[in-house]
């Protein structure tokens, strides 16, 4: 197909139709049509095609002049290169046009036909184009900067252009951790240290503390937290580990976090999570405990998506112990409370949603041991 665009009516949406008009020069006469825009870029902007628009009559001489032709960019397009040609050339002088694109020049070196040839791929300085990304809905228009000798005549400009290639969706964002605290207590209240919480979508509290006396979870930028099941170590004086969350919370430097209950000796740990979902973010939870024992695991939880942060945690009575856990999960808190109910935090970021039971180990035996796990979706 070759069409050359041309003045009113051809060249033109018309506003009764929403169509362009245009001169079909492959056939002879040439033909007066019209098609829409989509269909028009459809047709021509696939493959190194070029698109012709005819900017002025066959003989009425060109001078200087601004936006002699417009045309509605109807679908994102990249441009290879542009080229003029004249049906008459000037006899003498530089024949030059600039493109625009919303009235901003697409060309660092303008397009120019030499003085006695018809057409710019001879011209001895080649246009640069210096923006080839044509937008949708955009508009298109062509000036005559210079005429040179004020005798040529018939311009067309070609557009060479490709399909651009459908946008890709934006990556997926991935849950990072940030900054952790924690705190322990040999009375009623337990307060950490201050943090930078600034960014975070998601705050993670962890407490170990007396089954049946749990602490209330306040924090100084006065976020709502939500408590999960928690899961009980049974046994004589038992204890219970407890997961609790506040969802698109309130930020920002020198953030504390308290725990605050009668009669408990607990501990608690606080972590921050970016680029979490920031309406219900738990997907799945669990949570198992012993009498005692050295390993613990919270019972198998299987995200329903990718790319979730698994967040466990473990009570145990073994102040002297060290926590660590299996599964590449990584161990980034950990307290031995002076009033014996021991926390400790840790995390995985899954790649791809499966199964996690990871067991956590005490390096000495603990007569109270207790863990569970939560799920939190990516944003």
């Amino acid at each position: 197909m070759s069409i050359e665009l041309t003045t009113v009516p051809a060249g033109t949406i018309d506003p009764d139709t929403d169509k362009i008009w245009y001169q079909d020069v492959s056939e002879t006469p040439d033909v007066l049509k019209s098609i829409s825009p989509t269909d028009l870029f459809s047709t021509v902007t696939g493959g190194d095609q070029p698109l012709q628009i005819r900017c002025s009559d066959r003989v009425t001489p060109l001078v200087t002049a601004t936006n002699i032709m417009s045309w509605p960019i109807a679908t994102d397009f990249n441009l290879n290169e542009v080229q003029a040609y004249l049906t008459r050339p000037a006899a003498s002088g530089t024949f030059t046009v600039d493109i625009k694109l919303d009235g901003i020049s697409i060309l660092s070196t303008p397009l120019t036909v030499d003085a006695g040839e018809k057409t710019s791929i001879t011209a001895a300085v080649p246009a640069v184009i210096s923006n080839s990304d044509l937008t949708r809905g955009s508009e298109l228009t062509i000036d005559v900067t210079d005429d040179a000798d004020g005798s040529a005549t018939g311009l067309i400009i070609s557009l060479l252009t490709t399909s651009a290639p459908p946008l890709s969706p934006p990556p997926p964002s991935v849950i990072t951790r940030g900054a952790h605290t924690s705190a322990d207590s040999d009375g009623e209240t337990s307060t950490t240290s201050a943090i930078d919480t600034t960014g975070a979508s998601l705050l993670v509290v962890a407490v170990a503390t007396l089954t049946g006396v749990i602490p209330t979870i306040t924090d100084s930028k006065g976020n709502t937290w939500t408590a999960l099941t928690g899961a009980d170590s049974g046994g004589t004086g038992a204890g219970t580990v407890k997961i609790f969350y506040a969802v698109n919370p309130t930020v920002g430097t020198g953030h504390t976090f308290t725990g605050s209950a009668s009669g408990s000796f607990h501990s608690i740990s606080a972590v921050a999570y970016n680029d979490v979902v920031t309406t219900s973010p738990k997907d799945q939870d669990a949570g198992a405990g012993s009498a005692s024992g050295t390993t613990q695991q919270p019972g198998s939880v299987t995200p329903l998506s990718d790319g979730q942060v698994l967040v466990t945690a473990l009570l145990s009575i073994a102040p002297s112990g060290v926590a660590t856990i299996d599964s590449s999960f990584t161990v980034f808190e950990h307290v031995n409370s002076a009033g014996n109910f021991c926390v400790a935090l840790a995390d995985k970021i899954q790649t791809t949603a499966g199964a996690e039971n990871p067991t956590w180990t005490s390096n000495v035996s603990a007569d109270r041991i207790a863990a569970e796990i939560a799920s939190f979706k990516q944003a």
